[in-house]
């Protein structure tokens, strides 16, 4: 039998069969390889192009409510989640990593992790988005935005969205443009090679060509091939299936013959743009698919003649991305939804302040007015009972008549004080007044002052001083002495038997700020729990006590507006602790005033009758006030009732001062003081504000306008004469002790006693009850009227208390008291 070598073209045939299923084969590989790579890279490029457009419209919708706080920011980011259902999570972030507001409430007021906080500080440095992603259970894309606020949009910290892209990469997997695109095109060059192949093998090229139709046919993408004139050459199963026909009947038709008029002109503008162009063109189309549009994502690209380089063809592939857009489409809808509500949450936040800022104003006006309404009188009453005290003609029951209306005034004042006090603080009206001064120079002329009131119930008061405690600082003197004198004067009154403790020392904070911190333990009859809360509330009085119950409010809220904060620990029947800490800069020692020795009263003024005073006061027991309080010393003075008189007096008289109050009829004291200091003559006049409208802003209102100075109604008469002794070439004489020998001084000497013993009294009863509750004007007042009576006893008292050295003269008073018993 004779073995017959097979033809030549069969094995030319199964060669070529091999060569191109491997030639395809390494393609497809090759392809899938690169197609993978560019997918992936587009799929993460889109998903954070789309997170952070996201993220970038949360941030400006939070950053347009961030005036009003914290708890418009939570409410803002609790609606972003339910309406946006791509988003995971979503917080609002401080640059100190301090959770402000989060979609999962528990998380609010937290601390971010280490890892989170390095983020955030890297998304603020850089000021532009930061884009991570998480696949813990889903797959989250993490932005970090960061938010401005504030009339100089400032940057506030930053906004930390969660992406859900679970789905987005599940819809977007099902459509591997790139990577389609690139395997078809691979493929339709493969066609071409059978093509061309096909006119030397044959029948191999025409399986090969077969098997190249099963791959495109299988291809998600439609793929197209189209001649010069753009008519249909082939299309694969995926074209034919979507738009019902074959490809016998497509073969040799243009667009228009196929679709409707104005789609098909679009196709063939594009083809010819590919003509055209030397290059392949990306692009977006659309098509009617049963009734519906459906938008492509396309490649195109011409074929051309290798030799001559003209086209002859032109291969396309297009992936159905109208998912994709339905799904821009659907985020646009809830961005635009979203954008809604912020805007009518904004719109409903400017309706609120605008009506919170109307309140404000009122209860300002309010505070002003009563401010004016309730000095005014008590200016009228304190003033005259001082002058009539001092007069030498009224009688001894007159006297004591006088000493009980200055007490109950006084009394009533400080009542109106505090009232006052808690309502600018409640107003926002009450501002913290720094200064540098001797810190401890203060606490220990308070525990003088305190320490009578502890020994007179047989208490000890102690203080426990760290030796780091600074001695020069700077904060508000007067709110830091008002606090200890109520915190340590509460624990004194409620204390019957023990002992009143101040501990003073140092406290870091993690801010680098640096904190006083005062203890006042006390061993008094304590709290009970169920009260702690209400102690600080106005008014609110525990048990049946003295006093209006604003003490502790107002201690409270002058700690808060130190920088501070005060924590109460109590057990009934073993006493209280009142802990509180206040911000504060170390002062420089050479920087601090010294306190001046308090002056005596005004005997005589020289030169007084070379100078002429106008006092402008609607009120005329006020201007009568002024007048009986410099009339004795010579000076020439004269009245005006309103603002408009005020301005004609001063053109026709010329006055040196100008007492000048705020309230008055047709033209009020800032319009005067105003009008006056626009005549160039008023270069020579001092104009002085006298009103009971003390706030800040009424204060700096009347300076604004042209007034030298400032004085509160009601005012003590060496406010008075300090303001003229200041403008004026006057020389005031007043009953100082500088001569005073230390014998003469002596409160223990016999001769003093007598002198003590010789008081009314109601006085000396007056004097020991001041002493006890440390009323320091009331003490003043009291001396005042011994140094009309005994004018070498008033000047030894006044020797003792301007040091605060009120112990020795409250043991003569107590041994004078038992030695009458």
């Amino acid at each position: 039998m004779v073995i017959k070598d097979p033809p030549l073209f069969g094995h030319v045939d199964r060669k070529l069969a091999l060569s191109f299923g491997a030639v395809v084969l390494l393609l497809m590989l090759t392809s899938v390889g690169i197609a993978s790579l560019l997918y992936a890279d587009l799929q993460v490029k889109e998903e954070d192009r789309l997170s952070g457009a996201l993220a970038s419209i949360l941030g400006k919708s939070i950053s347009r409510v961030s005036f009003s706080g914290k708890y418009h920011a939570r409410l803002l980011v609790e609606e972003m989640i339910l309406q946006v259902s791509e988003l995971a999570f979503i917080s609002v972030e401080t640059p100190e990593g301090l959770i402000i507001a989060h979609s999962n409430p528990s998380k609010n007021d937290t601390f971010v992790s280490i890892t989170e906080l390095q983020a955030n500080k890297k998304c603020l440095e850089k000021n532009s988005l930061i884009i991570s992603e998480s696949s813990a259970q889903k797959t989250v894309k993490e932005v970090l935005v960061p938010y401005h606020g504030g009339l100089d949009a400032e940057i506030l910290g930053v906004v930390r969205v969660g992406v859900n892209v679970e789905e987005a990469r599940k819809v977007q997997s099902a459509n591997m443009i790139k990577l389609l695109f690139l395997i078809t095109f691979l493929t339709i060059l493969a066609i071409i090679i059978v093509f061309i192949l096909s006119r030397y093998f044959g029948s191999g090229v025409k399986m090969l060509a077969n098997q190249l139709q099963g791959i495109l046919d299988n291809s998600p993408a439609l793929i197209y091939m189209k001649d010069k004139n753009g008519r249909y050459i082939f299309v694969n199963r995926q074209w034919t299936d979507l738009f019902h026909t074959t490809n016998e009947k497509i073969k040799g038709k243009n667009d228009i013959e196929i679709f409707k008029n104005d789609i098909g002109k679009q196709f063939m503008d594009n083809d010819r743009r590919v003509f055209e162009s030397n290059s392949a063109i990306e692009l977006e189309e659309q098509a009617l698919v049963e009734n519906t549009i459906h938008y492509y994502h396309s490649i195109k690209v011409a074929l051309r003649d290798a030799a001559t380089g003209e086209p002859y063809a032109l291969c396309g592939f297009s992936n159905d991305i109208t998912d994709k857009k339905n799904t821009e489409a659907e985020l646009h809808k809830h961005r635009e939804h979203l954008e809604e509500l912020v805007n009518n949450r904004t719109n409903e936040l400017a309706i609120a302040k605008d009506r919170a800022e109307t309140a404000n104003r009122a209860k300002s006006l309010f505070l002003s007015n009563m401010s004016h309404e309730l000095r005014t009188p008590m200016n009228a009453i304190l003033g005259f009972a001082h002058i009539m005290a001092h007069d030498s003609a009224i009688t001894q029951i007159q006297k004591e008549n006088l000493e009980i209306i200055l007490k109950s005034g006084e009394h009533l004042l400080k009542i109106i004080n505090d009232i006052l006090d808690i309502a600018k603080i409640e107003a926002g009206k009450i501002e913290a007044e720094f200064s540098d001064f001797d810190l401890e120079q203060l606490t220990n002329d308070l525990l003088t002052m305190l320490r009578v009131r502890a020994e007179f119930k047989g208490l000890k008061l102690i203080m426990d001083q760290s030796s780091s405690f600074p001695k020069y600082v700077r904060t508000d003197q007067a709110k830091l002495r008002q606090i200890i004198i109520n915190l340590v004067g509460n624990a004194i009154k409620y204390t019957n038997k023990g002992q009143i403790t101040m501990k003073l020392y140092l406290m870091s904070a993690p801010d680098n700020k640096q904190y006083l911190s005062f203890e006042i333990e006390d061993t008094g009859i304590g709290i009970k729990p169920q009260d702690i809360e209400k102690i600080f509330i106005p008014f609110v009085q525990i048990g049946q006590h003295e006093g209006t119950g604003l003490g502790l409010p107002i201690t409270q809220q002058y700690i808060k507006l130190l920088g501070g904060t005060i924590n109460v620990t109590s057990k009934p029947g073993a006493g209280s602790k009142f802990a509180f800490s206040i911000e504060y800069i170390p002062a420089n020692p050479s920087d601090i005033q010294k306190n001046q020795v308090t002056q005596g009263r005004v005997i005589s003024i020289e030169n007084a009758d070379n100078y002429r005073i106008l006092i402008a006061e609607d009120q005329p027991e006020n201007r009568l006030l002024l007048k009986n309080l410099l009339t004795p010393f010579g000076f020439q003075l004269k009245e005006a009732i309103n603002g408009e008189e005020c301005i004609e007096m001063f053109k026709t008289w010329q006055p040196h001062v100008i007492f000048m109050d705020r309230r008055m009829p047709l033209c009020d004291g800032c319009s005067a003081a105003n009008q006056i200091r626009a005549r160039q003559e008023s270069k020579d006049t001092a104009i002085i504000a006298v009103t009971a409208q003390a706030f800040k802003e009424d204060r700096q209102e009347m300076l604004d306008a042209g007034c030298d100075t400032f004085i509160a109604k009601p005012f003590m008469e060496d406010e008075i004469f300090n303001v003229l002794e200041k403008y004026l070439k006057i020389t005031i004489v007043r009953d100082n002790m500088n001569e005073k020998t230390k014998d003469e001084l002596n409160i223990t000497s016999e001769q003093t006693i007598e002198m003590l013993k010789k008081l009314p009294e109601g006085l000396k009863n007056e004097l020991t009850e001041a002493l006890i509750r440390l009323n320091m004007k009331e003490i003043e007042r009291i001396i005042s009227v011994i140094n009309e009576q005994n004018t070498a006893l008033g000047s030894i008292l006044s020797a003792y208390t301007n040091k605060f050295n009120y112990t020795p003269i409250l043991n003569i008073l107590k041994k004078i008291s038992e030695e009458k018993l």
